[in-house]
Order: structure tokens, then sequence, then C-alpha cells
């Protein structure tokens, strides 16, 4: 559309950008063509009245071609074939071309990108006075004047619990909700909902989409198994009660910080892990602390959150026995009568047990901790050194690194997947390197 009112409509139009455009209808052979200009040989004027490679020689206006080179929608040809007519009609353009990008042109820093050539083009062959307020963006309401829009053309979708940290996520979405409004930036909103399969409300997101997630560890893990494309840059903003996996996430010290990364941070990409088909960030948990996430969920709650959690730690610590485990780690097996087995992406697990203290989430491991026998005591004794990580140490600790993990069937096992309660094994577990694209601050 750019591309054919800048040459057929050279006298109304004085700048115009096409993104990854149809330069000629004969290249975009698709039903979509054929319902409106029918076949080529049947509509051969049709077909090129409506393509820009036939108009080049009208083009007046300041012209700036963009497309990626590994579109498999409109292929990047059509730019090539428009961009050798331009030449030989003697024309003035701009062209920028990404490398191996696809029709969304997402990835990376790509949309920033994008956005930011895009908005110098406008501001430069426009000639837009500086003072002016927004561009391209409707005025909101008493927004500070003599201000540029320094995100144009970003749509937001917003993904949150309204539940989650009782109550915490309907306020942070509501006040990053203020601060997309100061920056003339919109989204959509879409609150989690038990009722409604989260895939449902998120199957229109694409990996060009920007994708926030409000809400805890359960949230998230929710919509990165609802998501379709997992390259889909996501920004996290924590507010849950124990927040466990966004500690291994540079998105900002403080709130502002973190509204900031979700809008311009850069892109990094982690990874994540596989258990019998369901995606997790932080972790598994099998024995005590799956024990624990059972017996939260069993029970009518007159505390909950953090404190919850550390009711029932303290609660079933020294009652606990331990169980037997048969497993195996890339292939080497073990059977060990241990108070738990913890496979880590994150090094975090309930809001402030450091279990695997050095994971990280771009190594393409999972860090497995097991804890063997201790008596009672020794386990109150003890517990300030899973808080700090430093339980390594014990003589009835052991650390190990993994790729993939099993875990025979056990009745007697309880577990949980990112704070959730997943059932008994059998277990199946693997890392996914550099599954996932997450917002984090920029450098």
């Amino acid at each position: 559309m750019s591309s054919l009112v800048l040459m057929k409509g050279a006298d109304y139009f004085k700048a115009g950008i096409a993104v990854a455009p149809v330069t000629t209808w004969r290249f975009y052979d698709t039903v979509y063509t054929e319902r409106y200009l029918r076949k080529p040989q049947d509509n051969a004027e049709g077909y090129d009245d409506n393509s820009p490679n036939s108009h080049v020689e009208k083009l007046r206006g300041n012209y700036l071609l963009i497309h990626g080179t590994g579109d498999d929608n409109v292929h990047f040809q059509n730019a090539v074939t428009l961009q050798k007519k331009l030449v030989e009609a003697g024309k003035d353009f701009d062209s920028f071309y990404y490398p191996d990008k696809a029709h969304g042109l997402g990835g990376g820093s790509t949309r920033i990108h994008l956005y930011k050539m895009m908005n110098e083009f406008v501001l430069k062959n426009l000639k837009i006075d500086q003072s002016m307020s927004v561009i391209c963006l409707r005025q909101i309401p008493d927004m500070p004047t003599h201000s540029i829009n320094p995100y144009p053309f970003m749509y937001f979708t917003l993904i949150y619990n309204p539940t989650s940290g009782r109550g915490k996520g309907k306020k942070i979405t509501e006040r990053f909700r203020q601060y997309l409004l100061s920056n003339s930036l919109e989204a959509q909103f879409i609150a989690t909902d038990p009722e409604i399969k989260l895939e449902e409300k998120i199957n229109h997101l694409t990996e060009s989409s920007n994708v926030v997630v409000i809400g805890g560890d359960g949230t998230f893990n929710d919509v990165v198994n609802a998501i379709k494309y997992p390259k889909t840059p996501l920004s996290f903003l924590p507010a849950g009660t124990g927040n466990d996996f966004v500690k291994m996430l540079d998105i900002g010290s403080n709130e502002k910080e973190r509204f900031e990364t979700a809008i311009n941070g850069k892109t990094k990409q982690i990874d994540a892990g596989d258990c019998n088909g369901k995606i997790f960030l932080n972790g598994v948990g099998i024995g005590f602390d799956g024990q624990i996430v059972a017996a939260m969920q069993n029970k009518k709650k007159w505390i909950s959150g953090q404190a919850a959690y550390y009711y029932e730690v303290l609660r079933i610590l020294s009652t606990y026995q331990d169980k037997s485990f048969h497993f195996s780690l890339d292939a080497r097996e073990f059977t060990k009568n241990l108070i738990l087995l913890t496979i880590g992406n994150g090094s975090t697990f309930g809001g402030g047990f450091k279990l695997t203290p050095h994971a990280n989430i771009s190594d393409g491991l999972l860090d497995i901790c097991e804890i063997g026998k201790i008596s009672a005591i020794n386990r109150y004794l003890n517990l300030p050194k899973l808080q700090n990580g430093t339980h390594h140490k014990m003589s009835a600790v052991n650390m190990y690194q993994a790729k993939e993990i099993t875990i025979e069937a056990n009745i007697k096992l309880n577990a949980h997947i990112d704070g959730e309660f997943l059932g008994t094994p059998p277990f199946r577990i693997k890392v996914l390197p550099a599954y996932l694209s997450v917002k984090v601050k920029q450098d």
C-alpha cells in the first residue's frame, strides 16, 4: 500500500515506508491473490496495474523499503526486483534488509532497531517540529508537552494474574498501565482465568508480539506453556509471593527500572526445562518440597503466601521420612534414600531457599540437589544453610549437573513444578537450551 500510494498517488504523499511489501502480485501465488485478482492469465492487466513494480517511474516522494531475507510469506525477491527497477529508473530511495529474518521481523533487538529507523525516517523526511508532543499515536490527556514518543509503533500485550500476591498483581498492572499511557503506548490486557484455557486467549500472539507477564512463578509457568511461539520476547514483572524465577534475571532493582526493561530491554536467550512434556522455568522438586506444596493445596489457608510455605516447612521438617529414589542423571543410575531431589534451572525455591545456588539459565544444563538422611535436630540447625546456599558443604548433600534426568515411579513421592503441585513420578526431565527469549536490562 505504501509503495503504491507513493507512486500512483505521488501528488498527495510526501514520504512512505514499506515493510515486506508485495511488489508484484505474480510473486504472491496464493488463494488470497486469486480470490480478488483471479489467475494471471485471466487478468494480466489487473495484476500489473496493482503492482508497484509497474509504476516505479512515478515515484517522487521519500521512500524506505524494508524486508527480511528469510521471509517465507512475502518472499525477499519482491524487494530485490523492485529495487532493481527503481535503480534502472534512476529513482532515489532508502532500503534496509534484515538478514535471515522472517515476515514478522522479530527476535533479538530487531524490532527496536526497526522502530527507531522508521521513527528517524519520518522525523527527517516529514520535517516534523521536535516540539510536537506525539507522532503517529493518540494524544494522552495531561501528557507533558515538548516530548517525542521514544517508542513509536509499539503495542503491548499484558497477561496478568489479578489474584497473585493477594491482589498485588492487579495493583502492579494498573501502575504499569499508567506508565504505558505516560509514554503514549497502548496495550491489550488479558487476565488469567482458571475457568478458561490461557491458550485460547493468547493464540493470536506471534514472535513479533511485545508480551509482558505480571504475576508469580505459577503465572509465568502458565504463560510459557500456553504461548505458541517460545521465541516471543517475554518481559516478567514479579507480583507473586515467592518470585523465585526472576531472581535469575537482571530486570531492575525497583519497579521503575523493571517497567523500563519491559519496554526497552534487550532480548536474552535462556534455558528452560521439560518434565513429561510440561515446560518449567525454575525447577522441579521431588520429596520434601513436593510434600509441602501438596500439603498447602489440600488445606484451608488461615495464612497465605510465603508465610504459609514457611509454616509448612517448620511443621513437617522433623517428621518427614526419607524415601527411596530410583533415578538416573544422563544415564548414570542411582538408588538412594533421600529427603529431597530438586532439579533446578533457577537457583531459588520457596521464596528464599537456594537449593541449587550455582544454577545458570544459559549454560544448557540443569542443576540437581539431593539431600540424604539428616537427623531431626540437624534439619532445623542447618535450615539457614539452605537459605544462603551453603548446604552443598554438608556430607548429606550432593550436587550434580545433567541434561536429562529420569525418576522412576513411586507413589510415596510428591512433586511440584515451578511451585505448583505436579503429582508423583515417573518423570522424564530434560533441559531445553536457549528455549525462551526474555527481556533484561540494557547494558
